[in-house]
């Protein structure tokens, strides 16, 4: 299978991973008479995931007894390519300053020295330490890619690499280098320059040296023989390096090429490839492209052809693993495999129940996620003895698909979570202590937003090394809502970032200020004391501990802010200590936490330490800069990475890149995963092209036809192929459609009933809950597609009576009929007030555990409130009317809570102060004539049994003159508005009465305004509520327990209102009601925010996807429309003919622009 090409030089091809694994056994059982036992072996491998799965195979077969697979991997080196450099290296280099960080500061160091002369391009990349290191990198990317030119460069001669040119007359071909263009030689004089720094040759011409003059490794410590394995390639930089080392000791390389038939064919191509020893060949068109090759593996396989000619024109010629009999495929998978094996794909009748290879058609990545999981737990149940660790999850993009893996497998199955673990992600995502670091760098970079600063003072790190606790945490934030901090440390730090104002409101500085006086001195009216703060009320020194640990976190971060953005530049070592040490005042130590953020930290002070050049300890760079350098230290992958635990893996597609597994998954290749990126504009490599360059397209199709030869028994891949707004059909991307025709080719049909989708896609639907996830055959053949418990529960109590509803209710009969027993549930008043408005909420927030709240309402953002909202309004009028009540100056109290931040700065603020003195008035007259007492909310505890569990929680609302109550609106007032607040005073006085309280009635407010000839005037709506004289409290007790009854059957079971649609219905309007329905999907309409929302933000949405269908919902008899029939049996409402009765009748408004409309409602 081998043979000598290069005195010990050994090279062959294998058709996969897998069949390294002889090779490598065969490697490490051979000994020869010059070994010694305790020799190590020495043995080079692409990347960790094939190393952490050869050292497994290794302790397999390795040192085995007779019952085998209990063998040992002892005294096995295995690395990857940088080995040989080190090889070589070892003669004369410790620390290698031409590695790219220590090689940055040289150039750092160059370029000051030398501003002149590349001003304009240091300038263009950035300037200072960002420029160098662009440089940097680029430099090391012409040692590896374009080692010939270095060889050029190091000569004094500033050309391109060399090429291969014409024949001359004796048959060999001319080796010519093109001179740089002059707009390129800048890149060649800075080189020299670095050169003229760095006491040590590059490595390209150190082994172009050592090859002409062997002897020169003569004195290196070398091992006797290494092996390369599980390469798909080599450069020419690294066949030369093998060259060298094959004339000091044994070398072997066994590398992967796929496809046995065409390496054979191409290895006739490669006899015509003209020798050009340490020049890589031009790029060829060979005619084995087109002639009876199949052409999605010809062009998937270029980078496979290309790797065959590099080592041709080196003059390597490796042995090709011949093709044995090729079998007959017994599935799709096998059928694919042969067909790179052969180069030709043979067609066979496809077995409709053939789930070898499946591609399922989302809508997006989130679903995507949920399919592979519930495609993974099929085949656990298909393929006998199926393991975790046999399983892996390739992701185009790991990062984004990291959280939504995390929490979709972290759900049990029968009672118990899937092994699994998300690997190949950075240091700061898989360290505390690296994560930290990183939060620390985002703060003080940043504009001290709420998010950020909360993200370190909450680290588990931070919090041990400050003695906080949970209490401490939630405290913190109650202060931080109080004290309305929005961003800034200070006004200094606000102005450093280009605000100029003075003014502390919204800064940390204020708030804890504020808070550190309100602990020390007793509660008060709020008023301006210590240093211009107004102290905040209700707290206490027994406060003032918590309030320390969040001012020192908080002063700590500063510290650092303020010697970032005041100093212009530092030396790195400067910089490197500042950090750590406010990352060592900040975090506990004592056990290792910090150890890898530490090291980020030791790393970049090592640029310096083995950079070569006198001023480089002295070299000071930016802040913005080191931090750049530090992200990145902090970002890239861990040494150590999980990626053989006997879980299920999640990775990218590089560490596990051709490692064999049973089942493959490739998740998310979507547009945009793929892109093959752009060069940059000066450089040198994309000036020429080159036989072995890397093609990204092309490495890209390898990598998924690596996953594919990969999987001995599935392969599973999801993508988007619906548009999630519009339900549209999205094209795939061309590799995945490539991927597809080679199916058509290998024998797979279209559907009969569904033309254009082959019979190995299936298309999926929007929503988790959709009942087509739990009928046989809807999605796969055979086979009932979802395992998720949550989601059979939400489609319960069905909204049609077709056969897919009638199976999913079988199927939740069934599950009811599993014996667990309904928990005791407690019902608060705000969740009853909320079912009586849209019983869909029940089945939301209690039964799917789903929050409906607005994000944007949870995280503060990091901007200073220029202007209010209608409800912050509310609440500021209502502050002001109570602090006039309780003899508060009103101009003292604008200026008060104009220093606190509570109303805005500018022009806005000085008219809301108008604004909120203008109405203050005719709300204390409403209030003044009810007798509200609006300092201070008062709670009325309601606990009311129920069969099944409680109603129980506090009222909170205003006390009011002889036995009333009040709720004031004090925000916009609509129509909306009124009728929500009046509803639920309804609800509140029918709890109060079922409670056992005597309240007589009950007063809503509403403060709003009121348009006459153009001209808006401040008016106050007030809203006088009772229940009906013919309720009393057993009777209330009796229209609480139904209205709990219905709300637990609603919590069970989605009964949607979609707006108006149900009134229509209820009445018997269908086309209205028809109507209403498609008007509320496709609405624009406004909230009393003035915020535009849409039919995707509601919960009808969420529950019944983006097209529901009106006949599948609201059709005659169905368990939706009894349910709201029931529902409107059972509230109670406001009565019209009672209140008239009664001699209640409305009355109409006022004349006096300033007057107040007065309306009396019966509820019964």
């Amino acid at each position: 299978m081998t043979r000598s090409t290069d005195g010990g030089l050994k090279i062959s091809f294998v058709e996969s991973l897998a069949d390294i694994v002889t090779p490598v056994v065969q490697y490490l059982n051979s000994t020869g008479p010059e070994r010694d036992l305790f020799d190590v072996d020495h043995i080079v491998v692409p990347n960790a995931g094939v190393r952490a799965w050869l050292l497994q195979q290794i302790a397999s077969q390795v040192g085995t007894s007779s019952l085998g697979n209990d063998g040992i991997a002892a005294n096995v080196s295995i690395k990857y390519l940088g080995e040989l450099d080190a090889l070589i290296g070892r003669r004369t280099m410790g620390a290698d300053p031409w590695a790219v960080g220590p090689l940055s500061m040289t150039v750092l160091s160059v370029i000051n020295k030398h501003s002149g002369s590349f001003t304009s391009h240091i300038e263009r990349l950035g300037g200072g330490l960002k420029a160098a290191r662009l440089m940097s990198d680029r430099f090391d990317k012409y040692h590896a890619r374009r080692p010939s030119m270095i060889v050029e460069w190091e000569a004094g001669r500033p050309n391109l690499a060399p090429v291969v040119g014409e024949v001359v007359g004796s048959g060999e071909h001319t080796i010519a280098a093109a001179p740089l263009d002059a707009s390129d030689v800048w890149q060649y004089d800075l080189w020299r320059l670095v050169r003229a720094e760095v006491d040590a040759q590059p490595w390209p011409v150190m082994v172009e040296e050592m090859l002409a003059n062997p002897s020169l490794l003569d004195d290196a410590t070398l091992p006797p023989r290494i092996l390369v394995v599980g390469l798909q390639s080599l450069s020419v930089r690294h066949v030369r390096a093998l060259q060298l080392l094959s004339q000091h000791m044994t070398v072997e390389a066994v590398l992967v090429h796929p496809s046995p038939a065409l390496a054979k064919q191409w290895a006739v191509d490669a006899t015509r490839v003209p020798a050009s020893t340490g020049i890589a060949p031009n790029p060829i068109r060979v005619s084995s492209f087109e002639d009876n090759v199949d052409p999605m593996v010809s062009m998937w396989l270029r980078g496979a052809h290309d790797a065959q000619m590099v080592l041709a024109s080196q003059g390597v010629s490796p042995a090709v693993q011949s093709l044995a009999d090729v079998t007959a495929a017994d599935d799709l998978l096998h059928s694919f495999q042969n067909a790179v094996r052969q180069g030709v794909a043979t067609s066979s009748m496809f077995t409709p129940g053939d789930r070898s290879f499946q591609v399922h058609r989302a809508h997006n990545l989130g679903r995507q996620v949920e399919i592979a999981r519930d495609a993974i737990l099929h085949a656990f149940q298909d393929i006998k003895d199926l393991e975790p660790h046999e399983v892996v999850v390739i992701c185009a993009d790991v990062e984004a698909a990291s959280p939504l893996l995390e929490a979709a497998f972290s759900r049990n199955v029968g009672g118990k979570p899937l092994p699994f673990i998300v690997a190949d992600r950075g240091l700061r995502q898989v360290d505390d202590g690296a994560s930290l670091l990183n939060n620390l760098l985002t703060v003080v970079t940043g504009r001290f937003s709420i998010t950020d600063i909360m993200t370190v003072a909450t680290s588990t790190l931070v919090m041990q090394q400050f003695g906080a606790s949970a209490d401490d945490v939630a405290s913190w934030y109650r202060l931080i809502d109080r004290t309305r901090i929005r961003w800034g440390a200070s006004p200094e730090h606000r102005n450093r970032l280009g605000v100029e104002s003075e003014a502390s409101a919204h800064t940390w500085f204020a708030g804890l200020q504020r808070a550190l006086v309100g602990a020390l001195l007793p509660d008060a009216e709020p008023d301006i004391d210590f240093g211009g703060a107004v102290p905040l009320p209700d707290l206490d020194a027994a406060d003032l501990e918590s309030v320390g640990r969040l001012s020192a976190i908080v002063s700590a971060m500063s510290s650092l802010e303020i010697l970032a953005n005041t100093t212009t530049e530092l030396p790195v070592i400067e910089w490197a200590d500042a950090v750590q040490d406010t990352l060592l005042a900040l975090a506990v130590s004592n056990k290792g936490e910090l150890d890898d953020a530490l090291e980020a930290i030791n790393t970049l002070r090592g640029y310096v330490t083995d950079a070569r050049g006198a001023d480089i300890a002295s070299l000071t760079v930016t802040f913005e800069h080191f931090v750049e350098q530090l992200a990145e230290q902090i970002s890239s992958a861990p040494g150590r990475q999980p990626l053989r635990t006997g879980a299920i893996t999640a990775t990218s597609s590089v560490p596990l890149r051709g490692v064999p597994f049973k089942v493959v998954c490739l998740l998310g290749f979507d547009e945009g995963t793929m892109r093959a990126g752009e060069t940059e504009g000066d450089d040198l490599v994309s000036r020429q092209a080159f036989m072995g360059d890397i093609d990204p397209r092309i490495d890209q199709r390898r990598s998924i036809l690596d996953a594919i030869s990969a999987a001995s028994h599935r392969v599973v891949v999801t993508c988007n192929g619906r548009s999630i707004k519009n339900n549209a059909e999205v094209p795939l991307i061309t590799p995945l459609a490539e991927l597809l025709d080679l199916c058509g080719r290998c024998g797979v049909p279209e559907y009969e009933n569904n033309k254009g989708f082959l019979q190995v896609e299936y298309q999926h639907p929007r929503h988790f809950s959709s009942p087509r996830n739990f009928i046989e055959g809807e999605i796969v053949p055979g086979m009932v597609w979802s395992h998720d418990e949550v989601a059979l529960r939400s489609i319960t109590e069905t909204h049609a009576k077709t056969q897919a509803a009638i199976d999913a209710e079988a199927a939740a009969v069934r599950m009811a009929e599993s014996g667990v027993d309904e928990p005791y549930r407690v019902i608060t008043p705000r969740e009853l007030d909320s079912f009586m408005k849209d019983p869909l909420s029940a089945f939301v927030r209690s039964g799917l555990g789903i929050s409906t709240w607005n994000d944007a309402e949870d995280d503060e953002p990091a901007t200073i409130p220029l202007e209010l909202t209608q409800k912050e309004i509310g609440l500021l009028r209502g502050n002001l009317a109570s602090a006039v009540q309780s003899g508060f100056a009103t101009q003292h109290w604008i200026t008060v809570n104009s220093a606190v931040g509570n109303i805005p700065l500018g022009a806005y603020g000085s008219n809301l102060s108008e604004e909120l003195t203008g109405r203050v008035d005719e709300l204390g007259q409403v209030a003044s004539d009810w007798g509200i007492h609006l300092d201070e909310m008062i709670p009325y505890e309601i606990r009311i049994p129920y069969v099944g569990g409680e109603i129980a929680g506090n009222l909170m609302v205003y006390p009011a003159s002889e036995n009333h109550i009040a709720l004031v609106d004090l925000g916009k007032s609509s129509k909306s508005s009124e009728i929500k607040l009046r509803d639920r005073l309804g609800l509140w006085l029918l709890l109060l009465r079922a409670s056992g309280y005597q309240i007589e009635g009950a007063i809503a407010v509403v403060v709003s305004e009121e348009t006459r000839n153009k001209v808006t005037y401040p008016t106050t709506i007030w809203h006088y509520v009772q229940l009906g004289p013919n309720i009393n409290q057993e009777i209330a007790q009796a229209k609480v327990e139904q209205l709990a009854e219905l709300f637990d059957e609603a919590v069970r079971a989605p009964f949607p209102k979609f707006s108006g649609t149900i009134d229509q219905v209820l009445k018997g309007d269908m086309k209205k009601a028809e109507d209403a329905f498609d008007s509320y999907l496709s609405m624009t309409n406004k909230s009393r925010d003035g915020e535009e929302y849409k039919y995707l933000e509601t919960m009808e949405c969420l529950v019944f996807g983006i097209a529901p269908k009106f006949d599948d919902i609201f059709y005659e008899g169905s368990s939706n429309v009894n349910f709201h029939a029931r529902l409107a049996a059972t509230v109670i409402a406001k009565n019209d003919d009672i209140a008239k009765d009664l001699g209640l009748k409305n009355l109409a408004p006022t004349n006096a622009p300033a007057g107040k409309k007065k309306k009396r409602y019966v509820y019964a």
